[in-house]
């Protein structure tokens, strides 16, 4: 299965830990009304991850951890 959204276990779980680790910036956030989440897979990197912000808007690329 290759869908990622909302209803998947582990972007719940990302989710809940971002709320108990800064609950003042998702105190007024439902996951399910206020948020789109959009994924996808990406292979495993042998140099290094890549984390980086798309500046201007809500998106944060982060791929390459394998496992």
């Amino acid at each position: 299965d290759t869908h990622i959204g909302k209803e998947y276990p582990p972007i719940q779980e990302m989710f809940a830990r971002n709320k108990r680790f800064a609950p003042e910036l998702l105190k007024d956030v439902n996951l399910d009304d206020d948020v789109d989440v959009i994924a996808g897979l990406r292979p495993y990197r042998v140099e290094n991850v890549c984390v980086e912000k798309e500046y201007g808007f809500n998106i944060v690329h982060n791929y390459g951890h394998g496992g």
